[in-house]
């Protein structure tokens, strides 16, 4: 546990303090959840707060404390708000939906801030529930691919990108087995056009683009992440297929002639031991001796000065 945490949690906790709205303070007793969430650049603290036996008005909260060093805030009617603080806000707005997490409330402290959301009753992150069942069955992975997209459609008409859905920021409800949309750690603001150069989502959900071309989009960002999601639910590594169940795959038995109607097959094509790729066609895919690589008379050039500068160093030192 970090420092500052402890000292948050102490303050927050004392009777003298005045950070906790009225209506919320009486209602919980403390108890704290040794989790931490560490999204890309914006790690925060999250502890359960449980209700007090006996309220029938108490409900259970997470707070999540974010150092201020650390905190994305944007400007909202001239006051600095954390982004994530609003982006709940947005998606929460009436009529609300019942697939996101509902924010309570929010509050600045010296060293961090506080947000406070609800906290459902048996409830499990989708993470723990996929390592405990396995695998999950394909309709069973259907209904929750199709909630998701809906929470994730209703951010977008609220103007909001999640940028970090995977299993670990999804609640499933044990009893009603619908999903929760969680931590907003990482969301954006809604521009479709804008490309972005730099990952606060989790590193192994994001897109390729990021690495091939330095930049990537919000939304197609998001589809990607969703693949990988589908594939933790159905899929294992025992379940992969051998390198000879590829090649015997009907895709990749056959392949349409120039015209596109009739289909050849290619297993022929695999068959020398040998040279398997030599016996292919001139026109199916790239010949060996393909374009040029646009960067080799550049990459010459440097071998090059390297060269000189190296001949030149020898010659001083001589």
């Amino acid at each position: 546990r970090s420092v500052l945490c402890e000292q948050t949690w102490q303050h927050l906790c004392s009777p003298s303090s005045t950070l906790w709205v009225g209506r919320v303070r009486p209602m919980f007793a403390a108890k704290k959840k040794n989790r931490s969430f560490c999204h890309g650049r914006h790690p925060g603290k999250v502890l359960d707060v449980q209700p007090l036996p006996g309220r029938c008005d108490g409900i259970s909260v997470a707070l999540k404390f974010v150092p201020l060093l650390r905190t994305r805030c944007c400007e909202v009617d001239g006051t600095s708000k954390p982004l994530e603080a609003v982006a709940l806000e947005m998606v929460s707005k009436d009529p609300p939906f019942p697939g996101i997490i509902r924010m309570l409330d929010f509050y600045k402290t010296r060293g961090a801030w506080v947000i406070i959301t609800e906290k459902p009753e048996n409830t499990q992150d989708l993470f723990d529930y996929i390592t405990t069942c396995k695998l999950l069955r394909e309709d069973t992975a259907r209904e929750f691919l199709g909630q998701v997209i809906q929470a994730l459609l209703h951010c977008h008409s609220r103007g909001v990108v999640h940028m970090d859905v995977k299993d670990e920021n999804l609640l499933l409800d044990l009893s009603t087995r619908k999903l929760l949309l969680i931590d907003f750690g990482s969301a954006v603001f809604l521009k479709p056009d804008k490309e972005y150069d730099t990952f606060d989502g989790t590193a192994t959900y994001a897109p390729p683009e990021r690495l091939t071309r330095g930049c990537y989009k919000a939304l197609p960002s998001e589809v990607w992440s969703l693949r990988i999601l589908l594939y933790d639910m159905v899929s294992t590594p025992e379940e992969r297929p051998t390198l000879k169940d590829i090649l015997a795959h009907t895709w990749m038995l056959k392949r349409a002639d120039g015209n596109g109607s009739q289909s050849v097959p290619l297993q022929g094509y695999f068959n020398d031991p040998v040279l398997p790729l030599t016996a292919a066609p001139a026109e199916w895919g790239e010949k060996r001796n393909g374009p040029k690589n646009p960067h080799a008379s550049l990459l010459e050039n440097e071998k090059k000065k390297k060269k000189k500068q190296c001949v030149g160093k020898v010659s001083r030192s001589q």
